[in-house]
C-alpha cells in the first residue's frame, strides 16, 4: 500500500497518524507506581481477569500443564553470546527468582 499524505501505514494494516502522537494521553495516570488510584484499577483489573479464567474450565489444567514445563529441572539452557561471554537465566529450587549465570564456551563444553 503506498503511502498517502500525513496517513502512512505500518506493513499495510496499522495507519500511521502523526497527530495522534500530540494528544495526551488518558492512561498517563497508570504510569505512576505509588499511586493509590492506579494500584486500585489495577487490583480491580486483576481480579476481574482472575475471575474470567477461573471460569474457564480449560484454565487451571492449562495452568498446570505450563507451570510443570517451566519448573521442570531438565531444562535445556538457552544462552546469549557477549564477546567471549555466554550468559544464561536460570531458575531452580535454589534460586526460586532465577539468576543470571555467564561462562565461556569452553567451560559451557566441558
Amino acid at each position: 500500500m503506498a503511502e498517502s499524505g500525513r496517513d502512512a501505514t505500518l506493513a499495510g494494516i496499522v495507519p500511521f497518524r502523526p497527530t495522534l502522537m500530540t494528544q495526551p494521553d488518558p492512561h498517563l495516570w497508570l504510569e505512576s507506581l505509588t499511586s493509590p488510584e492506579a494500584a486500585q484499577w489495577v487490583a480491580a483489573q486483576n481480579a476481574r481477569t482472575q475471575s474470567l479464567l477461573d471460569s474457564d474450565a480449560r484454565f487451571a489444567p492449562l495452568r498446570d500443564d505450563i507451570l510443570a514445563h517451566l519448573r521442570d529441572t531438565r531444562q535445556i539452557p538457552f544462552f546469549a553470546e557477549h564477546g567471549p561471554w555466554l550468559y544464561n537465566f536460570h531458575q531452580d529450587e535454589a534460586h526460586p527468582r532465577g539468576i543470571y549465570r555467564r561462562t565461556t564456551l569452553a567451560a559451557y563444553r566441558a
